[in-house]
């Protein structure tokens, strides 16, 4: 679930591949080369229970990490030692409006896979690394969507549970990791799972997950509610980790797309506005947080530009006619400048960034985090 995320003010530090060390730059090579598992679907329709989204088969560890609110398959056949997905359906409250909107128009969810970038391999290596995502931890990623960041985290061989709250973007990752290649390193395979459940209601016990993730969507959480969920859920020591793709408005054309955009936004909210980080900067039960920055270019060709565009929850929720007029201005400005219009395909300049925090244990006297 995600929304439109805009560059805040403050300074940035890059880090070249070379700086990952031995273990990460083979992490990075990996990351590189998409390299991901077998995930496998079952049926999601002809299940016999009544219930669409309901898996058949269903893993142990899920079994432990489900709280009350989610009831598990009717049938709890074992895994037969393959990586498999369950997904749960489930009524779920608190997305905000203009996300539930937006992401419910016709089209929307694959404009938002054609057009929204991942994230740069760097990037994701160093988030793993502070997390200290790797085969034996349990990771949630939050608010998946199609599954964007949830896909390159299936390189660490973590056992990764992917909640989204919004069913087409549920839907759309599961057939994505159905149809995944198989691990042709023949090391472990990774596990995963697609799960409905929002970042207020979390669908996990306590102190269950060693690490969650959060990409694109921090800033659409009723913070307060999260912030203590995140709390609940993570044990002592477990860590949160936030990433955003940031539109590079240093160059005049993207921040004219920008000015377009802005006067559409009403009262969505905005990675921009740093309003999101109230609420972690009041929590007791984290540390402050970390900051790393990253640069990447997305290379797309024309139609997907506009994809990227139309992806926004509200551009997406307005009417067909003034979202073609939207887009049709956007298009415009993309074509006069040679630096994009100029490119087959054309590059996007981002700026990524990534936060981290550590949960304290009870009694933590409030010390710094510890060193990544």
């Amino acid at each position: 679930m995600v929304g439109d995320p805009e560059q805040p003010d403050h300074g940035e530090a890059e880090r070249e591949p070379a700086d990952l060390g031995q273990d990460l730059a083979e992490l990075l090579a990996r990351l590189q080369t998409g390299h991901v598992g077998d995930p496998q679907v079952d049926d999601q329709e002809g299940d016999g229970d009544g219930e669409d989204g309901v898996a058949e088969e269903q893993h142990p560890l899920v079994l432990d990490l489900l709280g009350p609110g989610q009831r598990p398959p009717a049938d709890g056949r074992a895994c037969h030692g393959r990586s498999v997905r369950v997904q749960y359906s489930a009524l779920m409250t608190g997305i905000h409006d203009q996300a539930r909107k937006g992401f419910g128009q016709a089209g929307a969810v694959a404009a938002y896979e054609r057009g929204r970038p991942g994230y740069p391999a760097e990037a994701v290596a160093e988030l793993v690394r502070v997390l200290g995502l790797a085969p034996g931890a349990t990771v949630l990623d939050l608010a998946a969507g199609t599954g964007k960041l949830t896909r390159q985290l299936l390189a660490t061989g973590a056992a990764l549970l992917a909640v989204e709250p919004v069913a087409a973007m549920r839907e759309r990752l599961a057939r994505i990791l159905a149809s995944a290649p198989g691990n042709a390193s023949g090391g472990p395979q990774p596990w995963v799972r697609v799960v409905g459940g929002t970042a207020e209601a979390i669908p996990v016990r306590d102190g269950s997950l060693d690490a969650v993730t959060v990409g694109q969507a921090f800033h659409w959480f009723d913070a307060p509610r999260a912030v203590a969920e995140l709390h609940r859920v993570l044990r002592p020591g477990g860590r949160l980790g936030l990433i955003w793709n940031v539109r590079d408005e240093s160059q005049p054309s993207v921040a004219a797309i920008t000015a377009i955009l802005d006067r559409h936004a009403g009262d969505a909210p905005r990675y921009r506005d740093g309003r999101w980080r109230a609420a972690l900067a009041a929590a007791d039960g984290f540390t402050p947080l970390s900051e790393r920055n990253f640069h990447h270019l997305h290379h797309l060709d024309r139609a997907s530009v506009l994809d990227r565009f139309a992806s926004i929850s509200f551009i997406a929720a307005l009417p067909a006619a003034d979202r073609a007029l939207v887009l049709g201005e956007i298009d415009q400005v993309v074509a006069a400048d040679p630096s994009l219009a100029g490119q087959h395909p054309t590059g996007l300049p981002y700026r990524t960034d990534i936060y981290w925090c550590e949960r304290r244990g009870d009694g933590d006297d409030g010390g710094a985090a510890r060193s990544a």
